[in-house]
């Protein structure tokens, strides 16, 4: 823009003589002003806005300048023009530029949210894991009468699956016998087959009333491939934790790369998916190691 205005006024000098030659001095001053007003923001003399400086050159009357102050008038309107073309310009640059800030601001912020919430939603599933590792620790038998390992048996009752607990009352009158109460007698052989066909290591008994579940005692030999079967729960439980971590990571890795959140963001999400893993990983181990100290004292 500059340079555009700076060949008008060498073309206006060199047909206009010595009055245009002072013109542009004073015309090049007045710019200089606009320049260092707007980019140093801080004003130096009382031109006032360059608009109103150019103005004033072009209305010089002095005789002086004669036909060639007239000359010089009629390149200054030009200009003006251009100036403001160009202001209107930067003006329009400035609010678009704002505008994209603004949208890359939210955009990062939303980012995080949608990052957050996935790290909730890992959380959830691994405690769901460690639930279903628990479930599955309480079916195993210790040797011992123990209520809770019904709690898998789902009875076809009136052809919905439906818990024994809520058919039946369940209680161990002794440490080797567990004892099965239907409320409704005529659903005895539906609760009979439905703890048959859970894969308990139990076989029922129904005396017409209630059905008895003896729990037989358990050799050395038997608890140690239980304490095997107990492990292998434990590595299932981890493996399926270990997989919601890395789809968790996975997540903040491909926001990352779509410039959703920033790298030192991304390094302390990927760590508190970890910090996670390793709280419930432990978890697991405790749990295990609960179930085979139970399954392997005497």
């Amino acid at each position: 823009f500059f340079c555009r205005l700076l060949l008008d006024w060498i073309m206006a000098s060199k047909r206009a003589g010595l009055g245009s030659i002072v013109a542009l001095y004073v015309l090049s001053f007045a710019f200089i002003t606009y320049a260092y007003n707007n980019f140093m923001r801080t004003p130096v003399n009382s031109l006032g806005s360059p608009m109103a400086a150019l103005t004033r050159v072009a209305a010089i009357p002095s005789p002086a300048f004669g036909i060639h102050n007239r000359r010089c008038a009629s390149v200054v309107p030009r200009m003006i023009v251009v100036g403001r073309r160009a202001d209107t310009m930067a003006l329009q640059l400035q609010r678009a530029e704002h505008v994209r800030v603004n949208a890359a601001a939210t955009e990062n912020e939303d980012s995080t949210e949608n990052i957050e919430e996935k790290l909730m939603e890992a959380e959830d599933r691994m405690r769901k894991s460690i639930t279903s590792l628990s479930n599955n620790l309480i079916t195993v038998s210790t040797g011992r009468a123990n209520p809770a390992m019904l709690d898998r048996v789902q009875v076809n009752y009136y052809g919905s699956p439906t818990p024994i607990r809520s058919l039946a009352g369940i209680s161990t009158p002794n440490a080797q016998e567990i004892v099965v109460d239907p409320y409704d007698k005529t659903a005895l052989a539906d609760v009979e087959r439905a703890i048959f066909q859970a894969n308990l290591g139990l076989t029922p008994s129904n005396d017409g009333k209630v059905i008895r579940l003896n729990i037989p005692m358990l050799t050395q030999d038997r608890r140690k491939e239980l304490a095997k079967s107990v492990k292998k729960f434990g590595e299932e439980a981890k493996v399926a934790i270990r997989n919601i971590r890395r789809d968790a990571i996975d997540f903040v890795k491909k926001t990352e790369k779509n410039k959703g959140c920033s790298e030192d963001d991304s390094k302390f999400y990927q760590s508190e998916a970890q910090k996670l893993t390793d709280k419930l990983s432990k978890e697991v181990d405790a749990m295990i190691g609960k179930k085979e100290k139970d399954l392997l004292s005497m």
